[in-house]
């Protein structure tokens, strides 16, 4: 018998119409200096993946803990 201890997951998030000039490198960067009020930390939002879809709006996908997921919901934020 082996046991396996779960760790927690980290919850994806979609930002729907974001422009043209944030990526995947700066998503992090922009999130946090647009935000000052929400104290998001350096390592709590990782960006995974940036896609455009048939309409030609560009989506990004983060992947962030419970509570930055609460805050970022909560006050409805916006890139941009």
């Amino acid at each position: 018998m082996e046991t396996k201890i779960q760790r927690p997951l980290k919850r994806r998030l979609k930002i729907h119409n974001i422009p043209e000039d944030i990526s995947t490198d700066n998503t992090e960067d922009t999130l946090i200096a647009q935000n000052p009020d929400l104290a998001i930390e350096k390592c709590e939002v990782i960006p995974k993946v940036t896609y455009e879809t048939k309409k030609h709006t560009r989506n990004i996908v983060i992947e962030v803990n419970s509570h930055t997921r609460k805050k970022l919901i909560q006050n409805n934020v916006k890139i941009g």
